[in-house]
């Protein structure tokens, strides 16, 4: 018995001491990155404060909808609509996508980063890419898949596309010219059926940044990062 007791104390002992081994987090100000140093038991806590609060927030805006359509375009207006643009006499901070979602601000990338990781917790694969081509501009567009095809939106001016079909538009659709761009509320930049066209190339492999806020992908994805 007594011996039984002195391992359970000494694992406790060890458990209490890996806790409070100093980690690192990084905090981005106005484009300027800075590290410190806190707890490990601290950095856990957070991750998993932000991980429920997404589960919390995705069956709120989700609510009363069994299509899949539909639960994502709600995503889609609710981040439109709660996640303004970055006020130029605000810093622009970068940090966590949760922080994001509580401050209510954000640049474009940001605004969209908040979308693609609501949609990975509404159980779809999501990435977004910033796309910076010559005079069409810079756009950051958001890649949600839906029945093994990846469709396209753009958050951060509320615009998305459709099918004749009325399905989020593929691909396929883009490539062939048989979809149609809807506008929250303003409608979309010039040229912009040209920037679509030159950027459904791209596609999505790997976990990205909105699906690692999970702590079992993040997991795989830490442990994807030691293997040879």
């Amino acid at each position: 018995m007594l011996k039984k007791a002195s391992i359970g104390i000494l694992i406790l002992m060890v458990c209490l001491f890996g806790l409070n081994l100093k980690v690192t987090t990084s905090q981005g100000v106005n484009y300027v990155v800075t590290t410190k140093k806190i707890p490990l038991y601290l950095k856990m806590l957070d991750f998993f404060d932000r991980h429920f609060n997404y589960i919390e927030l995705t069956r709120t805006i989700t609510a009363g909808c069994p299509d899949e359509n539909e639960r994502i375009q709600k995503i889609f207006e609710w981040a439109y609509r709660n996640i303004n643009k970055n006020p130029q006499e605000l810093p622009v901070i970068d940090d966590h996508v949760w922080h994001i979602i509580v401050r209510g601000y954000g640049t474009d990338d940001q605004i969209t980063d908040a979308f693609t990781t609501l949609c990975a917790y509404a159980g779809h694969k999501s990435y977004f890419t910033i796309y910076d081509k010559g005079l069409q501009g810079r756009h950051v567009l958001a890649f949600v898949e839906v029945d093994k095809e990846w469709r396209i939106f753009n958050p951060s001016i509320g615009v998305f596309l459709k099918n004749k079909r009325n399905d989020f538009a593929t691909y396929k659709d883009i490539a062939s010219g048989a979809y149609e761009i809807f506008s929250i509320e303003k409608g979309p930049p010039e040229d912009y059926d040209k920037v679509l066209k030159d950027i459904i190339t791209s596609q999505g492999t790997d976990i990205a940044r909105a699906e690692i806020q999970s702590p079992l992908n993040r997991l795989k994805h830490e442990i994807r990062k030691w293997m040879p």
